[in-house]
């Protein structure tokens, strides 16, 4: 990592200040920016999806900055987003690969979907296939007091512990679908993989997040919400809960001090990525209670174990900034979705573990900027010649419509009259793919043909479009389409 690129780790936020000026957001980043280059705080965020930057702006900003910005995506069959034919979930393939502003980094300690697909995750599908839209469920394995038994696919499954018997060849579920993903031009990169490349430092961190709720007053809250239950590593959930119990952690039936629940924590990576632990569970280890890091835990480990820079060990200068490409869960589409960082919960919860890391392990302050992935959805493709034109004329009368606009809610408001006067007039004229994109749904179905020529236009009327006001568009399109 050079040093310049280390000055962008902490000059970026300023970059995007610049950039927006007097618009919508700028005061409120300026604001974050000074708290922490004051020791005021050691964590504040920026919704970019609420600002006034223009996407042309914002895309040169990441590029120019040598960052590597996570688009933090899910373990599973990544052949039909390489390709340009999932639909909703492309906006991977025009974040990391078509305009190189983002990473692919797939979280791989999620859950297996269920058949009615009512619990797991029911986005990225890491127990099938998927081929134009269209799942195809693999024969899953799991652990059981008999050994190895096909997995109740009524039942979701924790991946890290799930395996998959291809064609007589066993093997762990994250590793089936690595070595498919690895033929891919995206070829992502994992979050256990982090997380084993820097274990000395992630022990250093889990150990100061599980002392920074043993002296608070609420602390039962905070470690609450560095969990999302137990897990057997036979895949299956477990009833419980980690509580603070005296000098240790009660999880499940067993009493552990805290240095044994950071090494039970590190349990899923360690068997993903080492050979030997890997072998062990292959063999049917006795199953043990592992509990699930929560989203929130593994949304700040993200950014304390660096994973916007190509380097994380090299020391910061000055604060960090963590710019993280958020999916609808995360960043939403403001103000029409607030993802889970929008309301402003997710750093309320964070501000305790942040200061201590401070204080414990030498983190970094740290601005969080979340920048919303699905605003990409609004790029038609090149071989859908209508749709280019359409969306086009859609993005120059947003922009026209609101360029003297200052009030964000009436900005707002304009967006919606543009937006659904002009489905009204042209709705049915865009490619039933496009529209898919809009519909709530995780991909194209089956009956749905993908384009022939897979390639997005970034036309300079999008470009032209501040990030607030591709969001804006962005939940009109939705509201229509789902209605």
């Amino acid at each position: 990592m050079t040093e310049s690129t280390t000055t962008a780790a902490a000059g970026i936020g300023h970059a995007l200040a610049d950039a927006i000026g007097t618009g919508s957001g700028g005061r409120e980043l300026r604001q974050a920016l000074a708290r922490l280059e004051s020791g005021g705080r050691q964590l504040d965020w920026i919704h970019l999806g609420k600002c006034d930057i223009a996407m042309r702006d914002l895309i040169a900003i990441v590029r120019d900055s040598g960052l590597t910005p996570p688009r933090t995506g899910h373990l599973g069959d990544w052949s039909d987003i390489d390709a340009g034919r999932s639909g909703l979930l492309d906006y991977n393939r025009t974040i990391c690969g078509v305009l190189g502003v983002g990473s692919p980094l797939l979280f791989d300690t999620t859950s297996t979907e269920t058949t009615a697909l009512d619990a797991g995750d029911t986005i990225y599908l890491p127990g099938s296939v998927v081929d134009r839209g269209v799942a195809h469920q693999l024969p899953l394995l799991v652990h059981t007091a008999d050994g190895l038994r096909s997995a109740d696919r009524t039942k979701s499954w924790f991946s890290p512990f799930v395996m998959v018997d291809a064609d007589g060849d066993r093997k762990l579920l994250s590793q089936y679908h690595r070595e498919r993903n690895a033929r891919l031009g995206l070829a992502p990169d994992y979050v256990s993989s982090r997380m084993v490349a820097g274990a000395d430092r992630l022990r250093t961190l889990l150990d100061t997040a599980l002392l920074a709720t043993e002296g608070n007053s609420r602390g039962k809250v905070l470690l609450g919400s560095l969990f999302a239950g137990l897990v057997g590593t036979d895949g299956a959930p477990r009833d419980g809960e980690v509580l603070f119990d005296g000098p240790g952690y009660r999880v499940g039936a067993e009493l552990l001090t805290r240095q044994e629940l950071v090494e039970r924590l590190l349990l899923p990576f360690v068997v993903i990525n080492d050979e030997q632990a890997r072998q062990r569970h292959l063999d049917g280890p006795t199953p043990t209670v592992v509990p699930m890091l929560s989203n929130l835990f593994l949304t700040m480990l993200m950014a304390q174990l660096r994973t916007h820079v190509a380097d994380p060990t090299v020391a910061v200068d000055g604060i960090d900034a963590h710019l993280h490409w958020g999916a609808i869960g995360m960043a939403g589409f403001p103000p029409r979705k607030r993802g889970y960082f929008e309301g402003g919960e997710y750093p309320r919860r964070l501000r305790p573990f942040f200061d201590h890391a401070a204080a414990h392990a030498g983190t970094a302050a740290t601005l969080f900027i979340v920048a919303p992935s699905v605003v990409f959805t609004l790029l038609p493709r090149r071989s859908q010649g209508t749709d280019v034109e359409l969306v086009a004329q859609l993005c120059g009368q947003v922009r026209d419509a609101t360029k003297e606009v200052t009030n964000a809610d009436r900005a707002a408001e304009a967006v919606q009259r543009v937006v659904e006067d002009w489905y009204a007039r042209h709705g049915e004229e865009l490619s039933h793919f496009y529209r898919s994109q809009f519909n709530g749904k995780r991909t194209i179905s089956g009956q749905t043909p993908p384009p022939t020529d897979p390639e997005v236009v970034v036309g300079e009327e999008f470009l032209d479009l501040t990030c607030r006001q591709a969001s804006l568009i962005v939940g009109a399109m939705q509201d229509l389409n789902k209605a």
